[in-house]
């Protein structure tokens, strides 16, 4: 809270209001990256040791940008955005499945789901828990740009 006294008028503003939080653009301009990597994946294009690769990648300009722009609430801004990157990666995985398994190598016998539960209902599933680790990711490549 910020107490101010101009031209004898009490002036009390909150600080924390006018701070900028989460930086939604921010995450609408770095969205797109989830696509293309599911793009990639379908294609056969990015292997799985190159996707891992690119991912660093991305998390680590991912959280220069953040820097840059000074965000507040960078911890936030750094979660969703790898929240939407492993939600829209994997959406277009699923919607793409048969591509996918044709394309790539790694899972000639089809994807293991459980038997309850076909492939492409478990791959959107899994799309939230991919980004909680790519946010997580950002947000420890945030913090160590951060700080240095």
């Amino acid at each position: 809270m910020i107490i101010e006294v101009k031209k004898r008028k009490l002036i009390i503003r909150n600080s924390h209001l006018m701070k900028k939080s989460i930086d939604w653009t921010l995450i609408g301009l770095l969205s797109p990256i989830g696509l293309l990597m599911g793009t990639l994946m379908v294609l056969g294009v990015a292997k799985p040791v190159t996707q891992v690769s690119l991912w660093m990648v991305l998390c680590i300009a991912s959280a220069i940008s953040i820097r840059r722009r000074n965000v507040v609430s960078w911890v936030l801004t750094a979660f969703f955005i790898g929240l939407t990157w492993g939600i829209l990666h994997n959406l277009v995985q699923a919607v793409f499945l048969d591509a996918y398994l044709m394309n790539n190598s790694i899972h000639p016998d089809g994807i293991r789901s459980p038997e309850y539960m076909s492939s492409g209902y478990w791959i959107l599933l899994m799309g939230p828990f991919v980004g909680v680790i790519l946010g997580v990711l950002i947000l420890c490549f945030t913090w160590i740009v951060r700080k240095f």
